[in-house]
Parts: C-alpha cells; sequence; structure tokens
C-alpha cells in the first residue's frame, strides 16, 4: 500500500490475528488494508480472497496486489481470466498480456475480449496478439469511444478469457529445474490417441431428487442428464439410481450404452427426476457400491453423486456415512461429489470423495448450472491411466519432499503437477500406470527439460510450497481424530507464514504504523512512476506468465477518505 506517498509492505499473520490487527486498525481511525482467503471456486477454477481497505481521515491510499497463479488444465485448455472493470470511461486503459511456455510449443492459443462472446485467434479491432514458437503477448487497448459504445458510464465492464493449450507428446511430460534453487516442475499431460485410447468404464449415477431439489434445480438436473447420458462412448456402462426418503433403481445392474439404452434412460429421467421427500444419502451410495462390486465389467469404476442437502432420512449422522462408504468401498470406485446450491454440507461432500479417490465440485444455482453439470462429466468422461505413479531417482530426487506423486486415476485433458527437490543437475523420471489391456511406462524425453536461471526459477519453490500446503489441508479434511487435524494443519500454517502466502489459515495485513519501507521516489524506482491523485490511475492489469502456467497479475486500486 501507498499511504500518503510512503510505501508499506504487507506480512502474513494467522488469520484470526490478522483480523483482530485489522478490527483495531479501523477502531482507532488508522489507514490499514487486509486481504483474506474467502472460499474455493473449483468449479469457476478461482481463489476467492476478499480485500477489506480502511483510509484515515484525509489520506489518500493506492493498493497493489500482485500474485502467483497455477493454471490448471481442464478439457485440453489452461484458461485465464481477467476481470475489466474500471467503473468508469478511461483515457488510456490497457491490458497487456505475455504468456512464455517452454520446453513446449503452443499448439492453439485464442482469446475473448470483455463483452464480446467472439473467440479470436489473430489480432483484432481492440486488440494486437504477437506471436512466436514459445511466446504470446497480447495488448488490449479499448478506445475511448469503445469504452463509450460499451457503458457510457461504467465502460468496460467484462472478463478478458485466454484459452490456449500446448504440444503433448506421448510420453512421460516435462521438466522444468531452478539453477537459483534445488526445486524442479514436473508437468504430465498425455491425451487419448491410437496408443493411449480410452479406459471403458462402468458408472453409476446417484441423483438426489428430494423435497429441497423442487423447482428449477430438478429442471436443470433433468436437463443435464439427457445431455451427459449422450457423452457416453458405446463401450461403457451406466445406470441411474434416484433416491429421496427412499432408493430407486433404473436396472438391476449396469446397461452398455447403446443408442436403445440411452434413449430408454433418457426417458426414464424425464419421467421419474421429479422432487419430493427426505434424502437418504448414506442408503444411496451403498447401494451404488453394491451394484458395481457384483457387476464387475470394466476396469475404471466411478459413481457421480449429486445432492443439494444434508442427510434427513435413514443413516444421518454424516460420521457414520463416512465410514460406512469407506469401508464398504476400500477405494474400489472413485466417488465424484457435486453439491448443487449454497444449502449443501459441502464439507461433507469433500470427505467423501478425498475418501474414495475422487473429488468434490460446487454447482451454482445459476442460468448455466445444467452447463456446468455437463463439463464437469466431460472431465471425468475420458479415463486414460490407472493407478498412476510418478517414478524419481532416489540418487536424483529427494523422496521425503516430493510433493503428491500417486493418482487413482488420470483423465484425457487434464495435467498432473509434481514438485520436488533435486539433489543434482540430472533428473531422470518416468510416469507408470495401467491401461485397459497393460501397463505402461512413459519417460520423459532430455528434449523436454529445461534449465531456468536467475529470477525466473524461482516460482518452482513457491510451487513446492503451495502444493504441499494444498496436500496437507486435504489430509486435515480427511483426518480421522482431532489430534491428527490439528498437527496437519500446524504443518499448513507454520509453511503458510514461512512463504508468506494467504492460505484458509493466513492473511496478508498492513497497518500504517508499520515502519514504512520505501518512499515515494523509491516507489518510482521500483515499480514505475506512481499514480497521481486524479483518480482511478487506469484500471489496468498486466499479466506476466512465469515460465509454465504460473501467472501474475498485478492489480493497483487508489482509495480516498
Amino acid at each position: 500500500m501507498i499511504i500518503n506517498g510512503q510505501f508499506h509492505e504487507s506480512k502474513v499473520y494467522e488469520k484470526k490475528e490478522a483480523q483482530k490487527k485489522y478490527d483495531k486498525a479501523k477502531k482507532d481511525g488508522i489507514s490499514a488494508g487486509q486481504i483474506r482467503h474467502s472460499t474455493t471456486d473449483v468449479a469457476r477454477g478461482m481463489d476467492i480472497f476478499a480485500t477489506s481497505v480502511n483510509v484515515a481521515a484525509e489520506s489518500e491510499v493506492y493498493l497493489e496486489l500482485t500474485y502467483l497463479q497455477l493454471l490448471e488444465r481442464r478439457l485440453g485448455l489452461y484458461e485465464q481470466r481477467i476481470m475489466v472493470q474500471p467503473r468508469q470511461i478511461v483515457d488510456n486503459l490497457t491490458l497487456n498480456l505475455v504468456y512464455e511456455e517452454g520446453p513446449q510449443i503452443f499448439d492453439r492459443f485464442t482469446y475473448r475480449l470483455p463483452n464480446s462472446t467472439n473467440v479470436l485467434d489473430a489480432t483484432s479491432e481492440h486488440a494486437t496478439l504477437m506471436a512466436s514458437v514459445s511466446k504470446r503477448q497480447i495488448i488490449y487497448n479499448p478506445s475511448v469511444s469503445r469504452q463509450t459504445q460499451v457503458n457510457a458510464d461504467r465502460g468496460i465492464d467484462g472478463e478478458f478469457v485466454v484459452s490456449y493449450d500446448l504440444q503433448h507428446g506421448f510420453d512421460g511430460g516435462s521438466i522444468i529445474s531452478a539453477l537459483s534453487n534445488d526445486f524442479f516442475v514436473h508437468y504430465f499431460a498425455v491425451d487419448k490417441s491410437d496408443e493411449l485410447p480410452p479406459i471403458p468404464k462402468s458408472v453409476i449415477f446417484v441423483i438426489d431428487i428430494s423435497g429441497s431439489m423442487g423447482g428449477r434445480k430438478i429442471e436443470q438436473t433433468r436437463d443435464a442428464m439427457k445431455q451427459i447420458l449422450q457423452q457416453l462412448s458405446s463401450v461403457d456402462f451406466f445406470n441411474i439410481i434416484l433416491f429421496n426418503s427412499e432408493v430407486v433403481v433404473w436396472q438391476s445392474g449396469p446397461q452398455q450404452a447403446t443408442s436403445n439404452n440411452i434413449q430408454s434412460a433418457q426417458s426414464y429421467v424425464d419421467q421419474k427426476v421429479k422432487a419430493g421427500g427426505r434424502t437418504n444419502i448414506n442408503s444411496g451410495l451403498l447401494d451404488a457400491l453394491g451394484i458395481l462390486f457384483k457387476n464387475k465389467i470394466n476396469k475404471a469404476d466411478i459413481i457421480v453423486f449429486l445432492t443439494d442437502g444434508e442427510p434427513s432420512a435413514g443413516v444421518t449422522d454424516v460420521l457414520k456415512i463416512h465410514k460406512n462408504v469407506k469401508g464398504l468401498n476400500e477405494g474400489r470406485v472413485a466417488v465424484f461429489s457435486l453439491g448443487f446450491g449454497q444449502g449443501v454440507n459441502f464439507k461433507f461432500l469433500e470427505q467423501i470423495s478425498l475418501e474414495n479417490g475422487g473429488f468434490a465440485r460446487r454447482i451454482y444455482e445459476e442460468d448455466d448450472a445444467a452447463e456446468q453439470l455437463t463439463n464437469f462429466f466431460r472431465e471425468v468422461n475420458i479415463p486414460l491411466l490407472l493407478q498412476v505413479q510418478f517414478q524419481y531417482n532416489s540418487n536424483q530426487v529427494d523422496m521425503s519432499q516430493l510433493t503428491k506423486t500417486t493418482f487413482n486415476q488420470f483423465f484425457s485433458g487434464t495435467e498432473v503437477v509434481v514438485v520436488g527437490k533435486r539433489l543434482g543437475d540430472v533428473i531422470d523420471a518416468t510416469v507408470e500406470g495401467s491401461t485397459s489391456a497393460n501397463k505402461v511406462q512413459l519417460v520423459v524425453p532430455d528434449s523436454s527439460k529445461k534449465q531456468l536461471s536467475g529470477p525466473s526459477g524461482e516460482f518452482t519453490e513457491k510451487l513446492w510450497a503451495y502444493l504441499t500446503i494444498k496436500d496437507l489441508l486435504q489430509k486435515k479434511a480427511i483426518a480421522t481424530s482431532d489430534e491428527e487435524g490439528e498437527i496437519l494443519e500446524g504443518r499448513a500454517l507454520n509453511m503458510s507464514l514461512a512463504y508468506k502466502f494467504v492460505t484458509p489459515l493466513t492473511s496478508l495485513l498492513i497497518v500504517q504504523e508499520q515502519q514504512s519501507q520505501m518512499t515515494e521516489d523509491h516507489m518510482s524506482t521500483k515499480f514505475g512512476n506512481v499514480p497521481s491523485s486524479a483518480g482511478f490511475p487506469t484500471s489496468s492489469a498486466s499479466s506476466l506468465s512465469v515460465t509454465m502456467l504460473t501467472v501474475m497479475l498485478i492489480i493497483m486500486l487508489v482509495f480516498k477518505a
């Protein structure tokens, strides 16, 4: 924060301590700022953070936020969404984005302007795209007339969306290591091909049709289910379980996804997916597992579980439901949970999925809810590998410092990232997994290994810390005792403080009474000219790709008392 021309840099505190200090500053009328983690919106690919600013009387405050973001590959694309929302007409509004990749090269690259639905892959009227093999730069500079055309008072108000993918070979991926520290990043992404065909799967859809699902939610669920059924491959098998106070099964066993069976299932969905009754989650899930165990057809078994509320019929103790599902499953079936709306116990769903080899997503009660459901299924619709393991040489890599290296399944269009600490300059790595027919071993080629010198490689250690903290918090979510949970949380908190990360456990804080770190003159040297006090300076965001997938975004805001 620049408070009356003086530069103040934030410190990271435990979340409650930061809130206490901020509240005191606010009560005392002192300029202060706080950034805290709010929630994780996995469906939208975002971590939500909240910014609070208190401006002392007769003061002027600029807030600058710099953050790193790991872009996740979904449906074969990396996507970055930048909100452009100055809330006024700006004389010189510029968004400058630079994406640098390597050792891989770009396969496709598109962008969409705010307040537009057109997807572009070249220079357009309001944006310039410059391209080379491993670099892309976009400069978006809408004129005053264009801003006025969008909205005469508020100007541009929308998202600038960049989507791209890289060329991925049928190999073990790529490794980037930093010379400035001892850390490396291993990226692995392969898609379906003749060498790696999809694994046939058996999927059970377990759908909540209790009374709370009534109205728009049940309509969107019906629409989504009919679309999802059409995505199934002819070699897949499927079944449908509907639950409210009771449990109703479409067929006694999984059915092959033939055209006739899909049409029959769609008619069943139209007729039977109607809301009423209470919520018997326990019986719905246990019946789904029983069907899959009794009819073992394919190597990949999946349960897609959709609910909008708490268990209210049958077994209602969530801890007992956890124990029942985990005990019966024994890790054999991946359970993917979808929480529909705000009333759902999402923590419960997250625990169910993490304990059973899947993940949980929140589905928002918005116009695109059906699209959210179908897009989720597209992500898990094509399993390529099962029981995936990343293998390293213990003479080259510190095996105790690796992030997660084993995964139950790998789906086409996704990516796995492993970070670790190297012991020397050479890193040999393989990725092993099972297909429907045999086992495969994919080696990282030497041409896909790259070393970075100087500051450009510093992100590797931060990414290691980020993934380690994320893993610790996931383990805490499924801890079997309070003592185990406290130990895991303590480790995550210590790492968050050490690396100055905003996490669910920590917040960034600035209070004016802290010693000023830099004057305005020094700010001009470090960041360029400090904006004048003539109002919101540029409302721009500049983005720089830090090697691979890690994106730096700088946001400048101004507040006046």
